[in-house]
C-alpha cells in the first residue's frame, strides 16, 4: 500500500517542527497575506469556530497582520499575535504555543496582563498545548482567572480522552472548563481542509493534521488509510473478526510486557554507563524505574545520588531528591519526556528549598538548557516526535529487546546518560 500510495509520507517530516516551526506554520495559515492565497479565509474559519468574540463579524479580516514571536518585554515574547482592525481600533488574537515545554514563572499572567494594557478587553489569548492541559498555577495563578473571563483559553493540538487523569490534578482541570477552547488545532485543521478548494493545501493541511494526531494524539495505527484497509478486510472475512476481537483484547498485556522489558533495559544500560563515566559518583548514584499499567502513576525512569539534598517530602520515588527523569504522560507508554525535576513544585517548597531551587534553575541552564522551567522542574522536554509513542513502535521495541539494543534503544540511553554527565556535577555543586 505504502509504494503504490506513499500513504507515510508526510511533508511535515521534513520541516522544522519544533515550538517555532510549529508557530509558523499556524501563523502562515492565519496571515490573509501569506502565500496560500486564499486571505483571510482561515483566520475567519478560526474565529468563527473557537465563538470566543462577539466583536469578530465586525472586523477587517483582510487587514490583519500576523507576527511570530512578538516581544513584548526583554524576558517575554508572544508566539504569534495577530492583529485585527475595525473602525474604532484593533481586536488581537494571541496564541501561546506549547508543544513540548512547560511555562516560565508568570509567563501567562504576563502575557494576559500586556495585552489588557495593549487592547483593554479586545483581546484573545489561545494557550495551545498537546493535549488540552491548562497552565501552571505558577505560570498563571487560580486565583486570578476569573478575571479573565473571555479573554483567555486552552486549545488542545489535539483532544485526547482525559478520563484517567492528566499530569494536573482533577481539581485544576475542573477550575479550567470553562475555560476550554469549543475545537482543538486538529479540528480547525479538519474544517480547513473540508473547505479550502485548492488540492495543494488540501493535501498540506491533510499532512499537519496527520502530525498533530499522530505526535500529540491517541492514534496507533501509522495512517488513516491503514486503518480502513484493516477494517475493509475484516469486514471482507468475518471468520478472521473472532480473532481479531482476541488480538484487540490481548493487546494491553502483550504491549506491557514489551515495553516494561524496554524500560527495564534502558534503566540497566544507563545505569552502566553513568557509573562507568562518572566512578568517583558510583557509590552513592541510584538508578531506578518503575512500570505501571491501568494506572494514574506514570512510568519513569528515575537517576539522582543520595548525598543531594533532601527537601520534605512524603511519597517520594527518590527519597526528596531532586533527580533525572524519563516518563511517560499516559497508561499507553505515550508523550516519553525527560530532564531534571523537583520532588515537589516550587509553591509547596519552604522559602530555603525555593532558594535551593533558584539556584540549581540558573546552574542547570548554564550546562544543559534541553527546555524551558516548570514549576515541578527546572529542565525538561520531550523526546523526539518519531520515538514519543510506544504504543505504535512495540514491534520496533520487540526486536531491540531480543537483540539487546537498536537505534531507538541507543537514542534513549544516550540522551539520559548525556543529562546525567551535565547534570550530575551541576547538582552536586550546590
Amino acid at each position: 500500500m505504502n509504494r503504490r500510495l506513499a500513504h507515510r509520507f508526510n511533508v511535515l517530516d521534513y520541516l522544522r517542527t519544533d515550538e517555532l516551526g510549529l508557530s509558523s506554520v499556524i501563523a502562515d495559515l492565519l496571515d490573509p497575506r501569506a502565500n496560500h492565497g486564499q486571505g483571510p479565509f482561515f483566520l475567519q474559519v478560526m474565529l468563527e469556530k473557537l465563538e470566543l468574540t462577539e466583536h469578530w463579524p465586525d472586523l477587517d479580516l483582510a487587514g490583519a497582520t500576523v507576527s511570530v514571536e512578538r516581544v513584548i518585554t526583554a524576558q517575554r515574547r508572544i508566539d504569534i499575535s495577530v492583529k485585527i482592525p475595525d473602525g474604532s481600533g484593533e481586536y488581537c488574537l494571541a496564541i501561546e504555543n506549547k508543544p513540548y515545554a512547560g511555562d516560565q514563572e508568570n509567563q501567562v499572567r504576563d502575557y494576559l496582563k500586556h495585552l489588557a494594557r495593549e487592547f483593554g478587553d479586545r483581546f484573545v489569548l489561545i494557550y495551545l498545548s498537546p493535549a488540552g492541559d491548562p497552565p501552571s498555577d505558577w505560570s498563571l495563578p487560580r486565583s486570578e482567572l476569573d478575571q479573565w473571563k473571555g479573554r483567555f483559553a486552552v486549545m488542545a493540538y489535539h483532544e485526547q480522552d482525559n478520563s484517567e487523569g492528566t499530569a494536573n490534578e482533577a481539581d485544576t482541570v475542573d477550575v479550567y472548563e470553562a475555560f476550554s477552547a469549543s475545537l482543538s488545532l486538529t479540528d480547525w485543521l479538519d474544517f480547513c481542509h473540508d473547505k479550502c478548494q485548492v488540492e495543494r493545501l488540501r493535501w498540506f493541511l491533510s499532512d499537519a493534521r496527520s502530525f498533530c494526531q499522530r505526535t500529540f494524539g491517541d492514534h496507533h495505527m501509522t495512517t488513516d488509510s491503514e486503518a480502513r484497509a484493516v477494517e475493509e478486510y475484516l469486514l471482507s472475512n468475518p471468520e478472521n473478526l473472532a480473532v481479531a476481537l482476541k488480538v484487540y483484547e490481548s493487546w494491553p498485556a502483550v504491549r506491557d510486557h514489551i515495553c516494561r522489558q524496554f524500560l527495564e533495559q534502558i534503566c540497566s544500560r544507563v545505569e552502566q554507563n553513568v557509573k562507568q563515566s562518572m566512578p568517583d559518583c558510583a557509590h552513592d548514584t541510584v538508578v531506578g524505574c518503575s512500570y505501571y499499567r491501568n494506572t494514574k502513576e506514570p512510568s519513569r525512569l528515575w537517576l539522582y545520588r543520595s548525598s543531594w539534598q533532601e527537601y520534605r517530602v512524603d511519597n517520594s520515588h527518590t527519597n526528596g531528591r531532586t533527580y533525572i527523569f524519563l516518563e511517560a504522560t499516559n497508561k499507553e507508554q505515550n508523550g516519553w519526556y525527560y530532564g531534571v525535576a523537583s520532588p515537589l513544585s516550587v509553591n509547596k517548597m519552604t522559602e530555603a528549598e525555593q532558594i535551593h531551587r533558584s539556584t540549581l534553575d540558573q546552574r542547570l541552564k548554564a550546562v544543559l538548557d534541553i527546555g524551558r522551567r516548570a514549576d515541578w522542574g527546572p529542565q525538561w522536554s520531550y523526546v523526539d516526535d518519531r520515538k514519543r509513542n510506544w504504543n505504535g513502535l512495540v514491534p520496533d521495541l520487540r526486536a531491540e529487546c531480543e537483540a539487546d539494543g537498536g537505534e531507538i534503544m541507543d537514542y534513549f540511553v544516550d540522551l539520559i546518560t548525556d543529562v546525567a554527565v551535565r547534570a550530575i556535577p551541576a547538582i552536586s555543586e550546590i
